[in-house]
């Protein structure tokens, strides 16, 4: 070979060594005859090792891309070696001998000679793309990754919008056109929002669809060709949030009520006081004259009214009431009430009709089992959409039910409720009214009375014709207390009695009705009512204490007595009108501390008193 050959075949050679990319000669039936370095590099095989070895050679261990084995047969080269077609860009997997999985990207060219139509060998070049291949897996991993995200955010969709405001790719959402996403009504301004975000503007506006309402976020991507468009489910939230301020007014409402009930009490107590006064002194006359016989029936009349007013405060008291008083309950006295009550709520849309059958008594605190009858007349009330009491019609029945217990039905005339949503009316927070219309707990504290008492609360709807509700609950043996005489003339006992209320008019009204049986000594302060308190030579035998007072409350006042004069302070009797700081519940909470709730009758005070004297007397016998 002449030195410029020789020459020539050192440059191929060197260029062939030197290349990037693997490359070998295989022969007609695919043995290798020939190969470089980067082909023993890449393969992690010597050349020794490579040369001879068919791509049909059982050791190879190659897969295709989607995992399956790649057979022998099926190698690009012998593909080539059998059609005379060239293969381009053939991705596979090869097992090194170390262990190490690589992908190569093939290409195979086969040789033909001029005068033959079948390669005689095909030239096979590769290169490694195990960290292409890698990094585009990892790509498409976290792409994957990202789309379950976005496509499962609770509530969200995620789009990207172009500049002609049209949704290219959305995740977790069925729109595809901003007319699909929101109403019409709020169109205009979302389109207003996605032209500000691809200029570069960042924001954020609220937009309804249907019966959702939906939070927007609109970001830039950089790019005045596309922006991201972030669209949130707020409903719930919303209506949550809602639902919380409403409580929220009604814990206001509650407050309120215990204030309004507290400031009615006071004039409450010493005008019904004052009234009874009056019929004491006119029973006294036997027989009365013509003209206060006529007084005392007017007195009589006025004193039912206040006691009226006597059972709306005490209504009041139950939005404030934390410990349920049961006792023996006139059920049918209770449905009067609650009437009463919710008159307002019904008289201008509905006509109410009680028909208020016998029941025995029912063994519950009255206030709650007003506020249970409350709740189903008001929400009765608000189930009709036209106010039209020559129309609209509830009725309020009591009877007793075939199983012995005491039923209650409220029912209306009104739209009815939809089937759909009949099971969750007792639900907490549910309410098919309009917001401001009702707060969704109702019924439910309707039916967490009710399940207390042992009883079970029921509903009944059909739409256009009305609902009815049935309430049956347990009744007692227990009698019902037995009326007590307007006025009753008893036999003095002359007790020594202190009397201490910050209120002069309660605490004049009292010294009258006290002063006929009692002698009395009368504090409008518990600070001058102390000193005598701790001076006095006799004892008081009985001391009537209002429990809020200034500067020194009943309870302040009593726990002094307990550390000076214990036998004082179980001569204590409490006037409360019911709202009362955590420290007075505490003592209240004692079931041998007496007390009186505003307003009170004036038996009331004067058994209460009698019966303290008693026990003063009894306990100073004893001691004696």
């Amino acid at each position: 070979m002449s030195p410029i050959l020789e020459d020539e075949a050192a440059q191929l050679a060197a260029l062939f060594d030197g290349m990037a990319e693997g490359v070998v000669r295989q022969s007609a039936d695919g043995a290798i005859v020939d190969c470089n370095r980067a082909a023993e590099r890449i393969l992690g095989l010597s050349r020794d090792q490579l040369m001879g070895r068919s791509s049909i050679d059982p050791r190879w261990r190659t897969i295709h891309p989607d995992g399956v084995v790649l057979s022998g047969a099926d190698h690009p080269a012998m593909l080539a070696l059998r059609t005379g077609a060239p293969v381009r860009d053939f991705l596979m997997g090869v097992e090194r001998p170390d262990g190490e999985q690589r992908w190569i990207s093939i290409n195979v060219e086969p040789l033909i000679r001029a005068a033959g139509d079948a390669p005689y060998a095909v030239i096979t070049t590769f290169r490694d793309v195990t960290h292409q291949r890698r990094t585009e897996r990892a790509l498409h991993d976290e792409r994957q990754f990202l789309t379950a995200i976005l496509g499962n955010l609770p509530g969200t969709m995620v789009a990207v919008f172009d500049e002609h405001l049209e949704l290219r790719r959305t995740f977790g959402g069925a729109a595809t056109t901003f007319d699909e996403l929101v109403d019409a009504d709020d169109g205009p301004e979302l389109r207003a929002a996605a032209r500000r975000c691809l200029s570069g503007e960042t924001t954020q506006i609220s937009a309804r669809s249907g019966e959702r309402l939906l939070e927007l976020a609109l970001v830039p991507l950089g790019t005045a060709e596309a922006a991201l468009l972030i669209a949130r489910d707020v409903s719930e939230r919303e209506a949550l949030r809602d639902r919380l301020s409403r409580q929220e007014r009604l814990v206001t409402v509650g407050t309120l009520a215990a204030g309004v009930g507290h400031e009615i009490n006071n004039p409450l107590q010493f005008v019904a006081l004052s009234i009874e006064f009056g019929l004491r002194r006119i029973a006294t006359l036997d027989p009365p004259p013509p003209v206060l016989g006529e007084l005392a029936e007017s007195l009589n009349e006025a004193l039912r009214g206040l006691g009226r007013i006597r059972e709306i405060v005490r209504g009041l008291k139950a939005f404030t009431r934390e410990r349920p008083v049961a006792r023996p309950v006139d059920l049918c006295a209770a449905l009067e009430i609650a009437a009463s009550m919710a008159a307002h709520e019904i008289k201008l849309v509905a006509t109410l009709v009680l028909e208020l059958g016998p029941v025995p008594p029912i063994v519950a605190d009255d206030a709650q089992l007003s506020q249970i009858f409350v709740n189903l007349l008001v929400n009765a009330a608000q189930a009709f959409t036209t106010p039209d009491p020559t129309h609209n019609r509830i009725v309020c029945r009591s009877e007793v039910a075939a199983d012995g217990r005491a039923l209650v039905t409220v029912s209306d005339n009104g739209t009815g409720i939809d089937p759909t949503v009949l099971p969750r009316i007792f639900d907490p927070f549910f309410t098919t009214k309009a917001i401001g219309t009702g707060t969704g707990l109702g019924l439910s504290i309707c039916h967490g009375i009710v399940s207390a008492l042992g009883g079970e609360i029921t509903c009944t709807s059909e739409l256009g014709r009305g609902t009815t509700f049935r309430v049956a609950l347990p009744v007692s043996d227990d009698e019902l207390p037995a009326p007590r005489p307007a006025v009753r003339i008893r036999a003095p006992l002359r007790g020594r009695v202190v009397v201490i209320d910050d209120e002069v008019d309660v605490l004049d009204v009292l010294g009258r009705v006290l002063r006929e049986e009692h002698e009395l000594t009368m504090f409008s302060s518990a600070r001058e009512a102390l000193d005598h308190l701790l001076d006095a030579r006799e004892a008081p035998e009985a001391v009537l204490c209002d429990l809020m007072m200034p500067y020194i409350s009943g309870v302040e006042l009593h726990a002094r007595m307990l550390d000076r004069r214990p036998e004082l302070a179980r001569a204590f009797v409490f006037i409360t009108g019911g709202s009362v700081d955590a420290r007075s519940a505490e003592l209240l909470s004692d079931a041998t501390v007496r007390r009186l709730e505003k307003p009170f009758a004036a038996d009331d005070v004067l058994d209460l008193v009698a019966e303290v004297v008693r026990d003063s007397r009894r306990r100073r016998s004893t001691a004696g």
